[in-house]
């Protein structure tokens, strides 16, 4: 038996049921008492690493395969598990290793994290990162912007990048608004991940940074043109002079990358159950739900 607690029910066995009916002309006969069914105990515990409806599968056919569980039922979106067994004393350190087989973590539901509202102002109720990943995010939107005026301004000069920045300033707008939005996601829910969900939350973060840049990079594609022979490589002048005249596919592909990215987060967030059921996010379209029954 773990020193983990768990949130347990003991259902109470059924009550006898005496036999009513009297033989005509003759005695009733003694009452029989029916026999008890064995006790059962529900379990209500954490598991920390889901991300997608095929984790809460892989948890619930582990927890299913433990000796003298009757009923698993696993809640992605709350990150919590409930067992029925068929006999009291249940063994949770049989359930703890048959979830960290799986590849997850199993904790417990009176300790876990507290759900975010990431609607609320830093340091209000339910948010306790303060103004840290909000400055992370603003700081990676002016490093967006920041790094297309210095790419402008290196291959030709201060004017022209700010003619660019204006007549590209939506585009390049929501590139940072987008990359920014990650950026503060990712440093919100970091601490809560398993290795394995940090990494996919990097990487979609990487992603939509690589799209991003090449977008812009390929909005002063014309300008890198002249600049490249001067750098030793004249080869790729061609390649950047064709570029250009795809600025506009390249931008929508950078706004799409980030809001492709922005849904991930929020899916990945939602998996680790860190929004209350009063957040606006908790209600959005994630692909968050009950598994297993």
């Amino acid at each position: 038996m773990s020193d983990t607690q768990a949130n347990y029910e003991q259902d109470p066995a059924p009550a006898p049921s005496a036999c009513c009916g009297e033989a005509a002309g003759g005695d009733a006969p003694a009452p029989r008492e029916a026999p008890a069914q064995a006790d059962s105990l529900t379990l209500t515990f954490g598991v920390q690493g889901m991300t997608c409806a095929s984790c809460a599968r892989r948890v619930e056919k582990a927890l299913r395969q433990v000796p003298g569980v009757q009923g698993v039922e696993v809640d992605l979106a709350r990150a919590k598990a409930t067992v029925r067994l068929l006999r009291p004393g249940a063994d949770l350190d049989a359930l703890r290793a048959a979830v960290d087989k799986a590849g997850y973590r199993f904790w417990d539901a009176e300790v876990a994290s507290p759900a975010l509202d990431c609607c609320a102002l830093p340091g209000g109720p339910g948010l306790t990162h303060g103004w840290r990943p909000y400055l992370i995010g603003l700081a990676a939107a002016l490093a967006v912007l920041s790094f297309y005026l210095g790419l402008v301004t290196l291959t030709s000069d201060w004017q022209s990048a700010r003619s660019q920045f204006a007549e590209y300033r939506w585009w390049l707008l929501a590139l940072a608004l987008g990359l920014g939005l990650q950026a503060a996601l990712y440093t919100l829910f970091r601490a809560t991940l398993k290795d394995r969900a940090r990494r996919s939350a990097r990487a979609s973060l990487a992603a939509s940074g690589g799209v991003s840049g090449l977008a812009m990079a390929a909005c002063c594609s014309h300008y890198l043109a002249a600049f490249l022979p001067a750098i030793g490589l004249p080869f790729l002048s061609g390649a950047a002079a064709a570029l250009e005249q795809y600025q506009h596919e390249f931008f929508l592909a950078g706004v799409l990358s980030n809001l492709l990215g922005v849904w991930i987060m929020l899916r990945m967030m939602a998996s680790h159950g860190m929004f209350k059921e009063s957040s606006i996010f908790f209600r959005l379209p994630l692909g968050m739900g009950r598994a297993g029954h």
